[in-house]
């Protein structure tokens, strides 16, 4: 399996290079899979490589190191070899590194990936990493780190249970579990005691006895839970060079580093629980988009100069002059001049508080409490004023002087190259990088490439470093600029799959389930969603894959909103009433949730007698079949029809099948008439199912539960939300409620805010993968175009789109060309909104009036037809 991942992201290595499209061709094409699954892989792999410029495969592994929220760095090894080389790796390096800097780490390792939680005291170049562990001594150091593994225990009681040396059977009974266990670690105490010993009175490596049941233990621990000579081929190419590594220091998780981030508790490779583990502060921010994901390995230059502004002191006085000069230790002339603190060191020197000292042609400024740290470099300096030196306690060599005074100097200055560190302090090259590797091991300064002028490597101070990663991640939300509403509306048609590129190929009830879970909620009029909105989403629709959802109770349909309709005396006006009534669709669990927001279980005046008796049996007997409704009440099918509409109109009733609404909403010049000697053995309302109740009054859920389904379907349909959407819904909460939990979201990382549609006051939330695509969209142009009819529910004329609002009339359409209206068809008459020439009106005029249509289909199974 790890092989075939690793000729997958070697394949798509070589395919990205081509750009996305053609990638999502050869992928369907190579792998034989449906487009939207070759999307999904191309975005997923396309946002990893844009973050680490390759995808780790056999022949390469891929360093990252990022910084969390606690301002701790992280570091996952991309290694595609599987999880028993993993494991194997992680708990070597997790020993080595408390071999080196006397830091227990936490560690977890999965397939392709190995997460190590570093802290205050690791600070090394990412290069160092695979010098840590050689071929020729790798197995005694993880023999060593398995011994504190959870791994030899447990291998340890089986190995001396099946050899018998503890009793599984005593007495005639089975042994408890409890009991084996404490056999087995008294067992181990004899033949093995450092490894229950206390940690304090081991000096170095445990010594290992021979011994046949330890022997076998750690033989399965090595070869069959991992693969130690897995392990050693891997170090061996390392080695050899025949395995590149690529290192990466990055502002944020990769996308190929988010999963190990998140991993179960069967991956740990340490005893921290999971609610204790440092990768929970790591923030991720779900790059889908290659742009945003192109970002995690650049930090802003603009963020760099602000920290650097900030961490050099301000001084407005002569004693705030004193105190910059005990941090930064010494200044230069030009320093000094620049920042116009002359007149307070003159103040300060005439104090014998600081003095001028002179170095060849350089001039410095150094005050009495950092002034025996500046002679221990250069002990011949000229001092003006000759004033007393006061000692620094524990600075007593020009090595230590120098290192104290590099580490002054890095925490007002912020990414410095060690050649300007040289020139400054007037030191040859050796003496400044003794001086900041022996920084880098207490973990005060990093290295790294963090300003890419001509690609040397700078030093920087880990804390104004952590506050670069922090300020630069916040950068990246200013710099979104809100799109237009035209590119607003571009995207809503990419999203819910109107436009070409999106529109889905799956032929099935599969993928209407897909379309049912991104509209849920929404309400549209009964006879719009088999007439013009399912159909212009899904390729072919067939109307009976709705009631294949239906009838399995997957999917459930009823009015929300509590708008009174009068009594209807003619069939007629019954059909005209159901057809313009607005009718939701929803997942069975989700309706529940709706249902909190949609108005009380009453019964609204006006009913007509058929329909208050057909209410009133239904609440008595409980759910009916059609044919059992006519039976019972002594009615006409017709008036019973014409009752069932009028509850409908109302949000009374539903039914466990679509084809008792469509039967409703289908006029009658529409409907299919049998001709010839045989006639239809089944009539449309008996595939109704039974008709039911909608029961109003839910309890049992809590209302913010309620408010966060909704907020996160709102976010599914729209991608970007914002308070002028909320108003085309009818059943949901207040926009106060959602904001709050969209606030929530936000800062759990799941969603974005800020503004990301101009024209729109108050709070916007996006989708992390939507950012990256309304942005994409907005900077395109094309002459696509999309016909909607108005009853769609992504019809915003009027509310977002600032035109007269279109009439949601089924018959209605409105014809867009790159998210511009270009006209409407009202009333039977075009209206242009936009000049067109006289070629293009035809073919316009075409595009504006037809739309896909339900396709009739064949459903039979247990008795069931859907034909009709």
């Amino acid at each position: 399996m790890s092989q075939a991942v690793s000729r997958l992201r070697k394949n798509m290595g070589l395919w990205l290079v081509d750009g996305r499209e053609l990638t999502v061709e050869k992928v369907r094409q190579h792998y034989k899979v449906t487009k939207s699954t070759a999307i999904q892989l191309t975005d997923y792999l396309f946002a990893a490589h844009s973050a680490l410029d390759t995808l780790p495969t056999f022949d390469m592994i891929i360093f990252e190191r990022f910084f969390d929220q606690a301002g701790d760095q992280h570091l996952v090894i991309h290694s595609a070899f599987g999880s028993r080389i993993n494991r194997a790796w992680g708990l070597a390096l997790r020993k080595r590194s408390c071999r080196k800097f006397n830091f227990e780490l936490q560690a977890a390792a999965l397939e392709d990936t190995i997460v190590l939680s570093l802290g205050s005291t690791h600070s090394f170049p990412l290069e160092e990493v695979k010098s840590y562990l050689k071929r020729t001594s790798v197995e005694d150091v993880l023999t060593q780190a398995l011994l504190d593994s959870p791994m030899f225990p447990t291998h340890w009681r089986w190995n001396a249970s099946i050899a018998l040396a503890v009793r599984r059977f005593s007495g005639g009974k089975k042994t408890p579990p409890q009991f084996q266990r404490s056999d087995a670690e008294d067992l181990i105490a004899v033949v093995f005691p450092d490894q229950i010993a206390c940690a304090e009175n081991i000096a170095g490596k445990r010594e290992i006895p021979e011994h046949p049941l330890i022997d076998q233990t750690i033989y399965d621990c090595l070869h069959d839970l991992m693969d130690i000579r897995g392990l050693e081929l891997v170090l061996k190419n390392m080695e050899a060079g025949k395995i590149e590594i690529v290192c990466k220091d990055l502002i944020g998780p990769s996308p190929l580093a988010e999963e190990v981030l998140s991993a179960k508790p069967y991956a740990f490779l340490d005893d921290a629980p999971a609610e204790e583990r440092r990768t929970s502060l790591v923030r991720t921010r779900q790059f889908l988009h290659p742009e945003d994901a192109a970002q995690l390995s650049e930090l802003d230059s603009e963020v760099i100069r602000d920290v650097q502004n900030e961490a050099w002191p301000g001084a407005g006085n002569r004693e705030e002059c004193h105190d910059a000069l005990m941090i930064l230790g010494v200044i230069s002339e030009e320093e000094a001049d620049f920042h116009q603190w002359n007149h307070w060191l003159e103040e300060l020197s005439g104090s014998n508080r600081a003095c001028r000292t002179t170095l060849g042609d350089n001039g410095y400024w150094v005050c009495a409490e950092r002034l025996s740290v500046w002679l221990l470099i250069h002990p011949s300096m000229i001092l003006t004023p000759v004033i007393s030196a006061i000692p620094m306690a524990g600075i007593e060599s020009p090595e230590a002087a120098t290192m104290e005074l590099i580490r002054m100097r890095l925490q007002g200055m912020g990414p410095v190259s060690a050649q300007m560190l040289c020139d400054f302090l007037q030191l040859d090259m050796s003496v400044v990088m003794f001086a900041l590797l022996a920084l880098e091991q207490e973990g005060y300064a990093m290295q790294g490439v963090f300003i890419d002028e001509d690609g040397s490597s700078q030093w920087c101070e880990r804390g104004l470093l952590a506050r670069i990663h922090r300020r630069t991640i916040k950068h990246l939300r200013k710099q979104i600029q809100p799109v237009s509403i035209n590119g607003f509306m571009k995207f809503l048609f990419h999203w819910q799959g109107l436009d070409q590129e999106a529109v889905s190929q799956d032929n099935d009830q599969e993928a209407l389930a897909s379309v049912i879970e991104q509209l849920e909620g929404v309400e549209v009029s009964a006879g719009a969603w088999e007439s013009s909105v399912l159909p212009i989403r899904l390729t072919g629709y067939m109307n009976y894959w709705l009631d294949i959802l239906c009838s399995s109770g997957r999917v459930s349909w009823t009015r929300l909103s509590r708008s009174a309709v009068l009594g209807q005396n003619s069939s007629s006006q019954a059909k005209k009433v159901i057809q313009q009534s607005p009718i939701a669709l929803s997942s069975r669990q989700g309706l529940i949730h709706w249902l909190k927001f949609s108005g009380e279980n009453t019964i609204p005046d006006g009913l007509s007698h058929h329909a208050q008796r057909l209410y009133d049996s239904l609440n008595t007997n409980g759910a009916q079949f059609f044919d059992d409704l006519v039976n019972q009440g002594g009615w006409l099918k017709v008036e019973v029809e014409q009752a069932l509409s009028e509850l409908i109109a109302n949000g009374l009733l539903t039914s466990d099948n679509y084809a008792g609404l469509r039967e409703l909403v289908q006029p009658s010049s529409e409907k299919r008439v049998v001709r010839g000697r045989k006639r239809a053995s089944i009539s449309p309302m008996s595939n109704a199912g039974r008709w039911s109740i909608v029961n109003r009054s839910v309890d049992g859920e809590d209302q913010w539960e309620s408010v966060e389904y909704v907020a996160v379907t709102l976010l599914k349909r729209y991608g970007v939300v914002l308070r002028r959407l909320i108003d085309l819904e009818n059943s949901v909460p207040s926009w106060r409620e959602l904001q709050y939990v969209f606030r929530r979201m936000e800062a759990r990382g799941e969603v974005r805010g800020g503004r990301f549609v101009q024209g729109f006051a108050g709070e916007q939330f996006a989708l992390p993968e939507a950012v990256g695509k309304l942005r994409q969209l907005d900077k395109e142009r094309s002459d696509s175009m999309v016909s909607i009819s108005a009853a769609d529910p992504l019809n915003l004329t009027g509310v977002i789109l600032p035109m007269q609002r279109v009439p949601a009339i089924i018959s209605n359409r409105i014809l867009f060309r790159d998210g511009k209206v270009v006209a409407v068809y009202i009333a039977g008459e075009v209206k242009w909104i936009e000049g067109v020439e006289e070629k293009e009106q035809w073919q316009m005029e075409q595009k504006l009036i037809s739309l896909p249509k339900a396709r009739l289909g064949k459903y039979r199974h247990s008795g069931f037809s859907a034909l009709h």
